[in-house]
């Protein structure tokens, strides 16, 4: 019976000591209760005193005070007495005792201290024995005035130091309170985003990163708001984006940076062109990712640019950089264009193959492109080459430049201030004419202006939309409507927000957006910089040029067609007979024809005119198109700048000696 009872008791004790390890470590696993503000209460139902705690923190502070009120009062007691030498040596006594157990703690090592606690000892030994002599009135003044000045080093070595914080509860304390202002804030009903919540919080250079989940709305939601949002986080425009996320379209990723890296300026130190994949780099995101630009995509052909930003935002030190990869690549062909007589360009005027500065220059250079354009498409489409089924194929269908198949490089025409060229009615038709031809056999343009709107770029919905959809870059604009036209709308973004400078003043120049084919992140960005871009000009190996070139216009001093002759004159013996009867009119002429009843009429409807002919009469649209330009040179037709065709007294009168003489 005994021993069965001793075994319940044992058994009853392991049951207890095991409850208490659960709950000691369930409150340890329990947080502590919040505290709303001061008027908390304590677990006694009244408010918790701070004199305590105060008291107690600077406790080692009050002790001079103690002692010096200590020795007041003893030496009070022992004038009023008579009991002076007992006293004396009393203080004597406790003092030596004191001494020598500080030394024994280790407390009195150091010289300074010993030296430190001596003078402490000779001044309340000279001041207790002269207080029991004379009395405390007549030396209570030096008690309290030496006694302070002694007490000072004192205090100063026992001063409250401020706490420092735990590492371990910083590491998980700060994501909670990013939690905290995000719901107060951003996920209150009269948020931008209404009960949205913030996943997956971590670290970034400069700030962090998160995952928004949208009650209510997609990322472009939470992309539309992005200006409601910084102002709720007391963000600027530079140090806040928000993009898609690719798990679903109610996430989004956002990035907030009050410490932005791009702050600092990085060098670009030397080509990174890919030449396999075409792309290099040309930039860093806030998050430190690169910024990818693509020259040409393989098998597929060269890609078009657009790059806008106002004055002194940095575009020259792109196009300079994008120039030395080229130059670099040995693939890569450069002509440049520059109303500015290339100023933002030096050492590059003499190193590209071709450079124009002024209207006329621009006018053949582009005429000569165009020719260019021409003989290639004749070139590729009756290349002959063996594929990889041992088939002979004829025609290249896409362009890679160095494909061993034909060899040519690629060439990149560059024209900046292209609101200047493009203004020109002649070098618009032909930017119009070769960019949308151009890739299958290796021509692309890289436009620079100030402001990417269509009326910038010629008024040419055909010349935006081509670059619009190759890379654009768009630094910091002065015009609220630029990030929207540049972009088309694909990203929701608006670089006026940008700042003009970083708060300690420096320049933000190179700060925008990119959007390339692969990459259309709506994350601020900031191009590396070129330092010694005129180094870069005078090295490398440059692309050798190709002679594949067509027949190029005559053209006169104004880099205008010299328009040929209408033959209105009478039949010579060499057009009489069965030759003249076998001859066709010439395209002019039948275009002149077609304005015989004095319609106005527009380019396209002239081409689809002739394209709706049997095959043997058609005539081709860019033939119709430059029968229609050198006929309004001539004379023979007006035409307002972008309006239709009509036939003028001039052409009438030639139409009328060209009918007599037939």
């Amino acid at each position: 019976m005994g021993k069965r009872t001793s075994r319940a008791i044992t058994e009853m004790q392991e049951e207890m000591e095991l409850l208490r390890a659960q709950v000691a470590a369930h409150a340890q696993s329990t947080p502590p209760a919040p505290h709303f503000g001061h008027d908390t209460r304590g677990l006694d139902g009244q408010r918790p005193t701070r004199f305590r705690p105060r008291t107690f923190r600077h406790r080692k502070h009050l002790a001079p005070l103690g002692l010096m009120g200590g020795l007041h009062a003893a030496a009070a007691v022992a004038h009023a007495t008579a009991t002076a030498p007992a006293l004396v040596a009393g203080v004597a006594a406790s003092a030596g005792l004191t001494w020598w157990g500080l030394r024994g703690r280790h407390r009195l090592d150091r010289a300074p201290e010993r030296l430190y606690g001596a003078a402490v000892w000779a001044a309340a030994i000279t001041w207790t024995a002269a207080a029991t002599d004379t009395g405390v009135t007549a030396v209570d003044s030096a008690l309290w005035t030496a006694g302070a000045a002694l007490a000072v080093p004192w205090w100063v070595h026992h001063r409250v130091r401020p706490r420092s914080a735990d590492p371990a509860e910083s590491a998980v304390g700060w994501d909670e309170e990013v939690r905290q202002v995000w719901a107060a804030r951003v996920a209150c009903p009269q948020g931008p985003l209404p009960a949205s919540r913030l996943l997956e919080l971590a670290e970034t250079p400069g700030g962090w990163r998160g995952v928004i989940e949208l009650h209510d709305g997609t990322s472009d939601t939470a992309q539309a708001r992005v200006k409601d949002i910084g102002a709720r986080l007391r963000l600027r425009a530079d140090q806040l984006s928000i993009e898609p996320h690719p798990r679903g379209l109610h996430l989004a990723v956002i990035l907030v940076q009050p410490d932005n890296p791009l702050q600092q300026v990085r060098r670009w130190d030397g080509p990174t062109l890919d030449v396999g994949t075409g792309v290099s780099q040309i930039g860093i995101y806030s998050d430190l990712a690169a910024v990818p630009y693509r020259h040409w995509r393989r098998g597929h052909g060269p890609v078009h640019t657009l790059i806008a930003g106002t004055t002194d935002a940095g575009k020259s030190a792109l196009v300079k950089m994008l120039l030395a990869e080229e130059r670099h690549s040995g693939l890569v062909v450069s002509w440049l264009i520059d109303p500015q007589r290339g100023q933002s360009y030096s050492g590059w005027k003499k190193s590209v193959p071709k450079f124009a500065g002024t209207i006329p220059e621009a006018r053949k250079l582009l005429f000569e492109a165009r020719a260019r354009m021409y003989a290639r498409n004749e070139l590729l489409s009756s290349l002959e080459w063996i594929d990889e089924r041992s088939r002979l194929i004829e025609g290249v269908e896409e362009f890679t430049p160095g494909d061993p198949r034909h060899g040519l490089p690629l060439i990149a025409i560059t024209i900046d201030e292209a609101q200047v060229i493009l203004a020109d009615a002649i070098c618009c038709a032909l930017v119009e004419e070769i960019i949308a031809m151009s890739r299958k056999c290796g021509l692309k343009f890289r436009l620079i202006t100030q402001v990417p709107l269509q009326g910038s770029l010629g008024d040419s919905q055909q010349i935006k939309d081509a670059v619009a959809s190759g890379n654009v870059v768009v630094l910091r604009t002065a015009n609220a409507l630029s990030g929207g036209a540049a972009f088309n709308g694909a990203m929701p973004v608006d670089p006026v927000l940008l700042p003009k400078e970083w708060p300690d003043g420096t320049s933000t120049s190179g700060l925008g957006f990119a959007f390339a084919p692969g990459a259309d992140r709506p994350t601020t960005m900031r191009t590396l910089l070129p330092v010694d871009a005129y180094g870069w000009s005078q090295s490398g190996h440059p692309a050798v040029p190709d002679d594949v070139v067509g027949e190029i216009p005559e053209l006169d001093e104004d880099g205008v067609p010299v328009p040929p002759r209408l033959e209105t004159g009478a039949p010579t013996a060499a057009t009489t007979g069965e030759a003249q009867t076998t001859a066709k009119p010439r395209a002019r002429e039948r275009v002149l024809a077609l304005f015989a009843d004095g319609a106005t009429r527009t380019a396209i409807e002239v081409k689809q005119y002739f394209y709706g002919l049997p095959e043997d009469e058609q005539i081709a649209g860019r033939t119709v198109v430059l029968a229609l330009q050198q006929l309004t040179e001539a004379g023979l037709l007006n035409h307002k700048e972008r309006g239709p065709y009509q036939i003028s007294d001039a052409g009438r009168d030639a139409l009328t000696s060209q009918m007599a003489a037939a």
